[in-house]
């Protein structure tokens, strides 16, 4: 699970794209294969004796758009970019165009996880689910996701 590339100033949650591209390489020398989240339904109940490993974005940062998107594109390597609806195309975060342009790719999916990004748990039930229902409606009328939507809900 990554969040964001180069930007050092947010030491919890960056990761520096050397230091990413190196554990792609590790990953590969280690004979796991990458896990493409478009196949899960269908593979779900097939006994998978490979090594596999899925990786997982949080947030949509920009910074994933600009450092680490070319790089997972040109290699083809699948992955699961979570976004919080509200802040898409804010400061700092991806805009829905650059959602839609790495919706389009087959070894990559779209999800959600919720839409203002609150710690969810510690709210009441129905805040939790017009949270999770307001971030629903942003994403089908945003994105081409109906045949494909999944979404992760914060824990």
């Amino acid at each position: 699970m990554y969040h964001r590339f180069n930007e050092s100033e947010y030491p919890s949650t960056n990761i520096q794209m050397d230091i990413f591209k190196e554990h792609i390489q590790i990953i590969k020398k280690s004979n796991f294969n990458f896990h493409n989240p478009n196949k899960f339904k269908e593979q779900f109940s097939t006994i998978r004796l490979k090594k596999e490993i899925l990786i997982t974005i949080d947030d949509g940062f920009q910074s994933f758009y600009s450092e680490a998107w070319p790089y997972l594109k040109k290699n083809k390597i699948p992955f699961i970019l979570f976004v919080s609806t509200e802040p898409v195309g804010k400061n700092g975060y991806m805009t829905w165009d650059q959602i839609r342009e790495i919706e389009k790719e087959s070894f990559a999916l779209i999800g959600h996880h919720s839409h203002s990004h609150d710690y969810l748990i510690d709210e009441t039930n129905d805040k939790f689910i017009l949270d999770i229902e307001k971030a629903n409606k942003i994403f089908f009328k945003r994105t081409w996701l109906c045949s494909r939507f999944i979404f992760l809900s914060i824990w």
